[in-house]
């Protein structure tokens, strides 16, 4: 099903159908394949094959999340922390954009930094926010580094260094 759903959306082999991609995407997402789940959340995100609908692509999203696939904690996260699905849950958001960091997801990395500076879904934290704008950074996020260089202008040397201790010591 995973498979037969890929060829329509790529058009491999057969013309590219959305509507018959995501019919196929259902059927294996329902049997719980992760990767399936992920996909048709897209879908439903971007209104290919089926009707645009943001809270269908977050349950979709969600339960990818849940078994584990890191795209679909970061793109949840990403609506979540939004107001594309109404009041935005910064909680939740940070639940996600956490597991996804911690699996390297560089984006995830990044606005787990946000989260951290600006005090959302979690308490104000400009080391933390550092410590992971840094990780974005190695990740080859440029905007990371720059704002990391900013955030270790108010931190210190001895900060740095024992967030630099921290960072070598959990790689």
């Amino acid at each position: 099903q995973f498979v037969i759903a890929g060829r329509y959306l790529d058009g491999q082999g057969i013309a590219q159908d959305f509507t018959k991609a995501a019919y196929w995407y259902q059927l294996a997402a329902s049997r719980g394949l992760a990767p399936a789940q992920y996909r048709l959340a897209t879908l439903f995100e971007r209104g290919r094959g089926v009707p645009l609908d943001i809270a269908t692509a977050l349950l979709w999203y969600e339960r990818a999340a849940e078994a584990g696939n890191v795209k679909s904690m970061h793109n949840a996260a990403v609506i979540l922390a939004g107001t594309q699905s109404g009041t935005p849950n910064y909680d939740k958001a940070f639940r996600l954009f956490t597991d996804a960091a911690v699996r390297g997801l560089k984006d995830s990395q990044f606005n787990l930094a946000v989260l951290y500076e600006r005090g959302l879904g979690t308490g104000m934290n400009i080391e933390e926010a550092y410590f992971w704008y840094r990780a974005a950074e190695r990740g080859g996020d440029l905007d990371a580094g720059k704002r990391a260089t900013e955030l270790a202008k108010l931190l210190g040397t001895a900060k740095i260094e024992a967030i630099s201790d921290r960072d070598r010591k959990s790689t």
